[in-house]
């Protein structure tokens, strides 16, 4: 597909409304793929997924989507580095804060603790004895707690992945808070009304 044919296929900007914003938004967020045709943005993690039904069904509840606030600005390298801070939409009915409750109720103890001692043991670090690992599980049980048990299980499975060496309570706390950005402007949402 040629650029002028993307170009041709797109609405015209003229008529845009606050209403039909978040439909223009999904479009705007198609990719080419490598054939040529315009496919849909896929969630890349289980965490999407969960979020992006979760909006789906809060845009059913409502009759209305939510639209996503970004804070766009440049880091110190010239990159974007856009944060979401909030979300626009009509006031939350008893039914949509249920479903935020649901999707941000923090992990409990119990479900998590296996997860971290797996990855405790299996990553190297300086101290490898069971008090260390005891007391790195405490303190990064604390740097996490308020987190749901899917972004925590994402983040360390991200960390897992990318990182050699066990990381600090402050890396995984990082790496939950990026995950959760959009559940925490949900919560924010709801509680704003």
């Amino acid at each position: 597909m040629t650029m002028k044919a993307i170009a041709a296929s797109l609405p015209d900007t003229s008529s845009i409304t606050r209403a039909s914003a978040p439909a223009l938004r999904q479009e705007a967020a198609t990719t080419i793929s490598g054939r040529g045709s315009v496919a849909p943005r896929r969630p890349t993690n289980p965490v999407e997924t969960r979020d992006s039904e979760a909006m789906t069904s809060l845009t059913l509840l409502l009759g209305s989507s939510l639209v996503e606030v970004w804070d766009d600005s440049l880091d110190a390298n010239g990159q974007w580095d856009g944060n979401l801070v909030g979300l626009e939409g009509p006031s939350p009915t008893p039914e949509a804060r249920q479903l935020v409750d649901r999707l941000t109720t923090p992990a409990d103890r119990a479900t998590i603790a296996p997860m971290l001692r797996a990855m405790a043991e299996a990553m190297p670090s300086q101290g490898g004895s069971a008090a260390a690992i005891g007391a790195w599980m405490e303190l990064v049980w604390m740097s996490i707690d308020e987190f749901p048990a899917d972004i925590i299980q994402q983040a360390a499975k991200a960390l897992v992945r990318r990182e050699k060496w066990r990381p600090t309570p402050a890396d995984l706390r990082q790496e939950c808070q990026w995950l959760n950005r959009k559940r925490a402007a949900l919560k924010a949402w709801t509680g704003r009304c």
